[in-house]
């Protein structure tokens, strides 16, 4: 976000490499990793800052307008938290739907802890 920042692009160019740049790169630790909800929620609030300042919102605008779809008056821009849940949910059917038994017998055992907490 500070490459970004710091790059001279004007602030459109700038929310659009963080729509399809940085939830890019962080697509693959989300789908390795198990990240905490916390972990996101804290990536929000620095992307809102961020986006906010770049798009030229003020700071106590909702941020609704950032995240509404276009249908909705929004710009349609992605929170990283429901990425990151996204990329969890992906991790999660593909190892549900492993053709390796034992991939499949991992997922299996997750569910089952998963259950019982």
């Amino acid at each position: 976000m500070e490459l970004i920042d710091a790059d001279l692009m004007n602030g459109v160019f700038k929310s659009w490499m963080h729509q399809f740049g940085v939830l890019s790169r962080l697509s693959w630790p989300g789908l390795v990793y198990d990240l905490p909800r916390s972990f996101g929620l804290k990536l929000d609030t620095t992307s809102t800052r961020k986006l906010k300042k770049w798009i030229g919102v003020h700071r106590a605008a909702d941020i609704g307008i950032l995240y509404r779809s276009r249908k909705r008056f929004g710009l349609g821009l992605t929170l990283t938290s429901v990425h990151l849940q996204k990329m969890s949910v992906v991790k999660y059917q593909l190892l549900k739907n492993s053709n390796d038994p034992d991939i499949r017998l991992l997922y299996h055992n997750r569910e089952k802890r998963n259950a019982e907490e």
